[in-house]
């Protein structure tokens, strides 16, 4: 396991740590962002392990949550846009 794939990992089980903790709410659907230097296409094992992971807490993707993926592929300089993007989407 390469670092990126382990800090992706990280990232990911940190950000599903709040929706484990809490009761599902009827209709509620969470929006988990990700802004990770790796482009989706790279990183599917990871978010399909993190998509197993939520269904054995029984969660399902598009219904009580979705993965907002962002990558400045390559750009370090993309950063701050794409984070900022995914603030705006909260809601």
């Amino acid at each position: 396991m390469d670092r990126r794939t382990f800090i992706s990992s990280i990232t990911l089980g940190l950000l599903a740590a709040p929706l484990a903790a809490e009761a599902q709410e009827a209709g509620k659907v969470y929006r988990i962002g990700v802004l990770d230097p790796t482009p989706v296409a790279l990183n599917v094992a990871n978010l399909d392990a993190f998509r197993q992971g939520m269904r054995e807490l029984q969660y399902a993707d598009g219904q009580n949550f979705v993965i907002e993926y962002r990558s400045p592929e390559g750009r370090a300089d993309r950063f701050p846009d794409l984070a900022h993007e995914l603030v705006r989407l909260k809601g």
